[in-house]
């Protein structure tokens, strides 16, 4: 029998507002694949770094994407609730990973109140990191805006779990 194709990305419209820059490089949704297979996926592409010198700068972003592509399936394997790595491009210093349709860590504590939500959140955080040291991983930017809360948990429609933030 052949693979059954993967559940609907959410329309890609309404994640136009995605769109962000960091230190580091730019964030952006964009689809990924094509017909039935289509899905929305965040771009991450690393910029190229103008005070360093050309080589260094290359070698040390592809280094860098690398490592979180390969940290990112370690969690996954481990059983944290990360992102899925679709594909890894390094002509273009680029991470291609699933969407999460959701709310960073900081945005859904600021729609929140009351020290129950707050507790549930700061648990469920510890419980993620500590998942991820124990497999030897330290993510080293770890702030309530490189966090996600997912709309829909993972198993959620097979009683799963409640909402739990992704590293």
């Amino acid at each position: 029998s052949s693979p059954s194709p993967p559940p609907p990305s959410p329309p890609l419209a309404r994640f136009v507002a995605c769109d962000k820059q960091g230190a580091e490089g730019r964030i952006f949704v964009r689809p990924f694949l094509g017909g039935r297979f289509a899905r929305a996926a965040v771009v991450k592409e690393r910029f190229a770094k103008t005070y360093r010198h050309p080589d260094l700068d290359l070698k040390l972003r592809q280094a860098r994407m690398v490592h979180e592509a390969r940290c990112l399936v370690r969690c996954a394997r481990e059983g944290i609730d990360v992102p899925q790595v679709y594909f890894v491009d390094e002509r273009s210093m680029s991470l291609h990973l699933e969407f999460v349709d959701g709310w960073t860590v900081k945005e859904y504590l600021q729609r929140r109140e009351g020290a129950a939500t707050w507790d549930a959140v700061a648990d469920a955080i510890g419980a993620a990191v500590a998942k991820m040291h124990d497999a030897g991983i330290v993510h080293r930017d770890l702030t309530t805006s490189n966090m996600m809360i997912r709309r829909h948990p993972r198993g959620a429609a097979a009683g799963g779990a409640g909402k739990r933030p992704r590293a």
